[in-house]
């Protein structure tokens, strides 16, 4: 792993790739303010995926409030990072400190590269990062029922329901709540 610091002009370009991720999802989304305000808490953890173009690895960063970069895997530098990876994706995790807790917010990748295994491999790989830290516990998440590709992924990933919110949603949609153990 590496840790290094992320120039106003790199977090800005983050930002927007965010924000372009967002704006793709027809479900609810972040507005640019917000996406912005995740960077200013010290309870938040952004993981970006990158994608190298040339050979189709991917690298995560975990970028926190300092806007320190923690490189998680393929290890350059970020200028290679920023200016030739494309962002396919990013997570937002709630760190609840007190309950050795963590709450997944979000997890998005570019409607062109869902179904490949990306959404897998970049879930998986942030789990096994919070593993190494042995600080928390337990990882919950809200998905609507009718997103059947997303609980699939969760269940596969050993999420499981431990409790449904019925009409949670503003279309009467239920909620199910899910856990797993780190």
């Amino acid at each position: 792993m590496l840790n290094f610091s992320l120039k106003e002009k790199e977090i800005e370009k983050i930002i927007n790739s965010i924000y372009k991720l967002e704006s793709s999802l027809i479900e609810s989304s972040y507005n640019l303010e917000q996406i912005q305000q995740f960077f200013n808490f010290d309870y938040y953890d952004i993981f970006i995926l990158c994608l190298d173009q040339t050979n189709s690895k991917t690298t995560i960063i975990k970028i926190n409030k300092t806007m320190q970069v923690l490189l998680l895997y393929n290890e350059c530098n970020t200028n290679f990072i920023l200016n030739h990876f494309l962002i396919i994706g990013y997570a937002l995790f709630q760190k609840i400190n007190l309950e050795n807790l963590l709450e997944l917010h979000k997890i998005v990748i570019h409607p062109s590269f869902r179904k490949q295994g990306f959404g897998y491999a970049f879930l998986r790989d942030i789990i096994t990062h919070y593993k190494n830290q042995n600080v928390y516990n337990k990882i919950i998440l809200e998905v609507s029922e009718n997103n059947y590709f997303a609980i699939k992924l969760y269940q596969k990933l050993h999420f499981y329901i431990y409790h449904k919110r019925k009409n949670y949603y503003h279309n009467n949609e239920t909620a199910l709540l899910m856990m797993r153990e780190i």
